[in-house]
């Protein structure tokens, strides 16, 4: 996987300041661990022992003193203080309260007794900022009451100076096990920082921070810009096994969830599983993002539902990146970034075509019900939605980026996997009154096929994101993205192009037809391996007026293929076929477009060409025309290196034939054996050697090996 010290990217200046444009964390776990079985943050904890025990402030100034049987107060004089104590418990009957000279203020709260984990089941309340180390962990249940300006709580420690400096610096891991776990309720109030950091994080609880920042991490030391941006630098010591866990609700609207994981170099993976429901919905002209990164070699598994949309009035979508080694969205994930002037942006595995300074995952899989809605609702343009592997992309959901309700465009989705693509999906890019959008499918090797047999992988097999993320799969024969007819004939994209940077194969379809609705340009680009229609008696049909584009010449590979097409029906729309050998195997026709041929090498006409505008047809090598050939305007063909004509040809328009075009006596016209007609509305041109400005005949340099009848 690809590392960029910058993953995130925001489309507003003050969000980008805001994302995770500093994160350097990586890693990621466990493949194949349902998230029941990841997500337990037991509220059925031991009953919490007394009040904070035996607290000495260390540095700063504050003083402790017990209100009542149930209650502690700790009062700060200092903007900055640290208290240290054997033990820090709240029952669930019991209050601590911490007053502060202002929201700004610091206090460091520090477990040094050698105990078990902080147990917090009852009240917290603070004016200002809390930070709570405990290296064996901190465990909040679900009858706690959090409230503070802003919650740190984190097994890693940090010395004193630091602290009270400022710098953010907890250098000194916890216990290798020790988890933050929260059950409870914790709200932090606007614009501030609710985060906690530990090789163990779980949510089941909820947790708020309005216009402001969540951090989960999973690591054992980090770094902490305390009075900046509260970005958080993640880092590992040793062997730990990071995992983050959510079953709960994070809400920070307007404001940034950050859910982060890294592993060390002597564990597999690391892991963040997340259920529940994260939301960070626009609040006014503050889009919200939600980031999920976990880095070399590490999984992202998004269950839940995911919101950043903005859906009063002005409102746009936010930001959501899943970014890892390894990213799966699960059958129940709701991914949506859906706005009221214009949609969002969802990156999933990555950017477009893998660029943008975005981490890149080297498998993704999106499971069959799983939504990525990144719609303009009421009047605005969508945006872009993206899901993307270095290696494999498994795509069965659904994605929406439709142009709003009362004007506006679709957006732009890419669906890609740079090796192999498996896609039996739906993406609607539809734009009710504005331009429809456009959909890019890009790996290696793209091979459609028939029916609704996209991929031979059943949802059931790709359950918890084993077989997603194998370590092989079996594709045989190259054929490394499947993309079903059944797919391809429903989407609703303005634009379609399916980019191979070696081979695009249609197979052998059991209904002989592949329909396609799509109203504007569909391109189909190849490599080396070109583009075959496996039995060219099939027909791709266009019923929304779209155009075709046929293209083996133009891969990022450098190399070029040659094109065998089989029947091709167009409507309005054009036909644009450019490769090395091109040959048309089954009768193409446009009714009122033009028709375009462009060869490297020979092309081959063995079926009826049938244009409603021009026809042309031009080759570096030779020309072979065994069909006959008809164009409403125009009829044009030029060749280098010889131009043979077998069969009859209709223009309503001139004729123009060159079979030396370079005119280097290389080439030449040839008529086969036989009667071949040659009927033209205006002029006729045999060799480009002869013109006319009235209907006119033309030779040199002919051969005919049978009779001609020339009409004009």
């Amino acid at each position: 996987m690809r590392f960029s010290p910058d993953p995130v990217t925001a489309t507003r200046p003050r969000l980008r300041r805001r994302l995770l444009s500093r994160t350097s964390l990586s890693g990621l776990p466990l493949l194949g661990v349902s998230l029941a079985a990841l997500a337990g943050v037991s509220a059925a904890v031991s009953p919490a022992r007394a009040l904070p025990q035996d607290g000495q402030v260390v540095a700063g100034a504050a003083s402790i003193s017990q209100t009542g049987a149930a209650s502690l107060a700790i009062n700060q004089s200092s903007m900055a203080a640290v208290i240290d104590w054997r033990s820090f418990d709240i029952a669930a009957d019991e209050t601590v309260e911490v007053f502060q000279p202002s929201s700004m203020a610091s206090l460091l709260n520090r477990v040094v007794g050698g105990g078990g984990a902080s147990e917090i089941m009852g009240a917290l309340r603070a004016q200002g900022r809390l930070t709570l180390i405990n290296p064996s962990g901190v465990t909040i249940g679900d009858q706690a009451r959090i409230d503070v300006a802003s919650l740190v709580a984190s097994t890693a420690n940090m010395a004193n100076e630091d602290f009270m400096a400022g710098r953010g610096h907890f250098t000194t891991p916890g216990h290798a096990g020790a988890r933050i776990r929260n059950a409870g309720e914790i709200t932090v109030r606007h614009g501030g920082l609710a985060a906690f950091v530990a090789p163990g994080v779980e949510n089941s609880g909820t947790i708020t921070a309005r216009l402001g920042r969540v951090q989960m991490a999973a690591g054992d030391v980090f770094t902490l810009d305390m009075y900046g941006d509260d970005l958080i630098h993640v880092g590992v010591s040793g062997a730990t096994l990071g995992s983050v866990v959510n079953t709960g609700r994070i809400s920070a609207d307007g404001g940034v969830i950050e859910i982060t994981a890294r592993a060390g170099a002597a564990a597999v993976d690391s892991l963040i599983n997340m259920g529940g429901v994260v939301e960070a919905r626009s609040v006014g002209m503050e889009n919200g993002a939600v980031v999920f990164y976990g880095a070399d070699p590490g999984v992202v598994q998004v269950a839940g539902r995911v919101d950043v949309s903005g859906r009063q009035a002005g409102e746009t979508g936010g930001t959501i990146q899943a970014l890892g080694d390894k990213v799966a969205l699960t059958g129940t994930a709701r991914l949506d970034a859906s706005g009221d002037a214009g949609g969002g942006v969802v990156l999933v595995g990555g950017d477009y075509q893998g660029r943008g300074g975005v981490p890149t995952a080297s498998r993704t899989y999106v499971a069959r019900d799983a939504r990525i809605t990144a719609d303009a609702i009421t009047k605005g343009n969508a945006q872009k939605v993206v899901v993307w592997a270095d290696g494999d992309t498994r795509f069965y959901g659904a994605i929406s980026a439709r142009g709003g309700a009362q004007g506006g465009d679709g957006g732009l989705v890419e669906v890609s996997g740079k090796q192999n693509l498996g896609f039996d999906g739906r993406v609607d890019v539809s734009a009710p009154m504005g331009k429809g959008g456009s959909l890019l499918l890009d790996p290696d090797f793209i091979f459609i096929k028939n029916g609704g047999g996209g991929d031979s992988l059943a949802d059931d097999e790709v359950a918890d994101g084993l077989v997603a993320f194998a370590d092989t799969v079996d594709i045989g024969d190259g054929k490394t993205f499947n993309i079903s007819e059944t797919a391809l004939e429903g989407l609703t994209a303005a634009t379609l192009t399916l980019q191979a940077n070696d081979k695009i194969t249609i197979e052998n379809l059991s209904d002989g037809e592949l329909t396609l609705g799509v109203p504007g340009l569909v391109t189909f680009q190849a490599g080396a391996g070109g583009f075959v229609m496996e039995d060219t008696t099939d027909f791709i049909h266009f019923t929304g007026g779209g155009s075709l584009n046929i293209d083996t010449t133009t891969s990022p590979t450098g190399l070029k293929g040659d094109i065998t097409l089989g029947r091709v029906g167009v409507g309005s729309g054009n036909v644009s076929l450019k490769g090395v050998n091109v040959t048309v195997a089954g009768a193409l026709s446009t009714a009122s477009g033009d028709i375009s041929i462009e060869s490297s090498a020979a092309t081959t006409i063995n079926a009826n060409v049938t244009s409603g505008g021009f026809l042309t047809i031009l080759s570096q090598s030779g020309i072979t025309i065994d069909a006959v050939m008809s164009a409403g305007n125009t009829l044009s063909a030029f060749a280098s290196d010889g131009l043979k004509v077998n069969r009859d040809l209709v223009a309503g328009s001139s004729i123009f034939l060159d079979g030396d075009q370079e005119d280097d006596s290389m080439g030449a016209l040839v008529f086969g054996v036989g009667s071949i007609t040659l009927t033209s509305g205006f002029e006729l041109h045999l060799d480009a050697d002869t013109s006319s400005t009235s209907p006119t005949v033309g030779v040199s340099d002919i051969f005919t090996l049978g009779s001609i009848s020339a009409a004009v």
